[in-house]
């Protein structure tokens, strides 16, 4: 059987990834309007590493629909368990636009720590100011820094979460007269805030 999904929209390739995942992205089980987004289930790339953490459950608090102005802020609740002591550990998302092309990446400053088989929820914020109008997902993953500029991912999600930002104005997100998502690597993410 297969164990890869590619899925397409319009010809673009909007997800590659592990087949329980694309399904549940076919048939919407977490679907574009979503604000929780189960993650327990989802299997995993582990592209050689072992798991040592487990991402649970990504939610998007005090929004009926995760559509955001440029220059909004998300706030969510992500939930992780330790399979293992986790000391000085961080959780770090990639952005993507719909089509899979990078947006950019954004890490939390505060290390966590966690006793193995203990759960930990955490609010997190997200600053928009530098998103492009347009429908982006997220990866997420627990992850420690090692010697030498490298890290250490415990566990990782292809798409921890999804949402619009939409922009009144060309220029409401800070970036020069027509930016556009095409020129991702001109932004600049803040670093995430941790409450708690």
């Amino acid at each position: 059987l297969c164990e890869r999904v590619i899925m397409l929209d319009h010809g673009k390739v909007v997800f590659n990834g592990s087949v329980d995942e694309g399904i549940s992205r076919y048939l919407g089980v977490n679907g574009e309007d979503s604000l929780r987004f189960d993650l327990k289930n989802i299997s995993r790339d582990n592209n050689g590493y072992n798991s040592r953490a487990k991402l649970l459950e990504m939610e998007i608090l005090d929004k009926d629909f995760p559509v955001f102005e440029g220059g909004e802020r998300i706030k969510a609740k992500l939930t992780w368990m330790a399979l293992e002591d986790c000391e000085e550990v961080f959780v770090r998302f990639i952005f993507r636009y719909s089509d899979s092309s990078p947006a950019g990446m954004a890490t939390t400053i505060v290390p966590m720590s966690l006793k193995a088989g203990e759960t930990m929820t955490k609010t997190l914020y997200f600053d928009l100011h530098n998103f492009a109008s347009g429908k982006y997902y997220a990866s997420a993953a627990i992850y420690k820094s090692v010697v030498g500029d490298g890290h250490d991912i415990l566990d990782t999600v292809a798409a921890a979460i999804r949402f619009f930002v939409e922009n009144d104005e060309p220029n409401t997100n800070h970036l020069p007269v027509g930016m556009q998502h095409k020129y991702w690597g001109h932004a600049v993410f803040s670093a995430i805030e941790i409450e708690g």
